[in-house]
Formats: structure tokens, sequence, C-alpha cells
């Protein structure tokens, strides 16, 4: 049994694990610090646990990790996952409105099924927020559990919501007088230059009134 590796995502360092029996042969867990000493010393402790047969990176213990509120977790699946910056700001949101139905500073392990059901299905929210509540919850949640940061996913056992039809987009009336214009000027400059046939290319004015 080797000892781990570091490997720091986000800010935060995660211990990689090798057995090449084991499916897949590399697991990663993650340890919950941006220091690298500290970090270094949880390693070597979940290493010596391995050796003992007390751990097992392939199952780990969500109890071993620190307290975790919901934001929180939202924040480490953005980092470890890379996403930018405005996507992470709105699984921030979600997981903090997750938050209030929860309790103010509930662990992340407060999370119920019962409540993300509630959440997804709200119908006070349109459909596509509905739908885009659950992408967002379902994608942290299954990632929080096969990391060890949950004991199970609340979103198993959840309808996934409708997406219902996009609402279509249309220019406001001063886009509109904005792009005639510019077919308008682009005729003008290459008249001006000889070439343009008169009423070319103003079809397109037309076409989009």
């Amino acid at each position: 049994m080797r000892p781990p590796t570091l490997r720091q995502i986000g800010g935060r360092f995660y211990a990689y694990f090798s057995d090449a029996s084991r499916t897949p042969r590399r697991k990663s867990v993650p340890l919950g610090d941006t220091t690298e000493r500290r970090a270094q010393a949880a390693a070597s402790r979940l290493h010596r646990d391995w050796i003992a047969g007390t751990f097992d990176p392939w199952k780990p213990a969500p109890t071993a990790l620190p307290f975790l509120t919901l934001p929180d977790l939202a924040a480490r699946y953005a980092a470890a996952r890379g996403v930018r910056p405005a996507t992470t700001a709105t699984y921030k949101r979600v997981f903090v409105e997750l938050e209030r139905l929860c309790g103010f500073d509930a662990p992340a392990s407060a999370l119920t099924v019962e409540i993300v059901a509630r959440y997804v299905s709200d119908p006070k929210a349109a459909e596509a927020t509905r739908a885009k509540r659950y992408r967002h919850v379902r994608a942290v949640c299954r990632w929080a559990k096969e990391a060890g940061m949950l004991a199970h996913d609340p979103t198993e056992g959840v309808e996934r919501p409708k997406e219902g039809r996009r609402e279509a987009a249309f220019l406001s009336t001063g886009e509109v007088q904005q792009l005639v214009a510019c077919i308008e000027k682009d005729f003008g400059a290459k008249a001006a230059k000889g070439r343009a046939q008169p009423g070319q290319v103003l079809w397109l004015r037309d076409v989009v009134l």
C-alpha cells in the first residue's frame, strides 16, 4: 500500500490512493485543507488507517470530514470541477436557498429527499427554473457522495422536473432600429464607392422589419 500523493485543486488538497486491484485504480479523498503541511499530515493518518484496515479510500466515511454547510459543499464542488465564476455564483445561490429550508448554518447532511423535492418542484418557480435547480443540486450531491462528503445522495428518488418550452427571444424596438441603421449605412458606404446597385442590400432591411 503505497503512500497517497497530494494534489491541490481549487486551493484545497486531495489525497490520491492507488491500488491496481480496485476499480478505479486511483481514488481521490478530499482532505478539507488549503495548507500543504496539514494536508500531508492528514494524508499520512489516512494511509496508516488504510494499512490498519480501519479506512477504505474507496469508501471514505463522511464523519471523517470537517463540518460542512450547504454553501460550503457547493463551493467545494465548483473548485474541484473548475467551474467558471458566474456559474459558481449560481451554485452557491442555489445552496444558500436550500440552506434556508434546512435551517441557518445547517450541515450538508441535513439535506433530505423531501427538502430537495420541495425546492425543485416549487410551483411559484418557472419550469425552466425548476429544471435548472434540479440539475445543479443533482450535480453537487452526486459528486459529494462520490467524494465521501455525503453519506447518501438526497436527489435520488426526486422526480426530474419537466424542462418546458423555452421562451422565444425577440429583438427590442431599439435593437431593430439599430440593425436597420447598420444595413442602410453599409449600403450607403458601398454606393458611395460605386460598388452597389440601386436597391441592392436594402431588401435585407425589409426582411428585418
